[in-house]
């Protein structure tokens, strides 16, 4: 029940938050850089200011759903509440429950 709970407030607050800032400009980062990885190119050292999983994801999802900026959006939401599930799961393995708890909603 706990994990329900941190998964819906997790995605409630993140699409809240695509909802009050309109258009991120740090998202059209992952999209151009996952683009240029599908064609081919050498992003060389900018994998380095970039998150390795999410990029790969998002060159994934664009090889398989096309230059869908809104659904690719979305994705990255589901990929943020799902890492604070993985969050919660280490600290409450390795702290305690409540621990778990405080690090996934902080």
């Amino acid at each position: 029940m706990v994990i329900l709970g941190i998964f819906i407030l997790s995605l409630g607050i993140k699409i809240a938050i695509l909802a009050l800032a309109g258009e991120p400009i740090i998202f059209n980062k992952y999209p151009y850089f996952a683009e240029r990885l599908l064609h081919g190119d050498n992003i060389g050292e900018r994998l380095l200011d970039l998150s390795p999983f999410y990029l790969y994801a998002a060159a994934l999802f664009l090889k398989i759903f096309g230059p869908n900026w809104d659904l690719l959006m979305f994705f990255q939401i589901l990929l943020g509440a799902l890492n604070n599930l993985l969050l919660y799961a280490i600290a409450s393995r390795l702290f305690g429950t409540a621990t778990g708890v405080i690090a996934s909603i902080l």
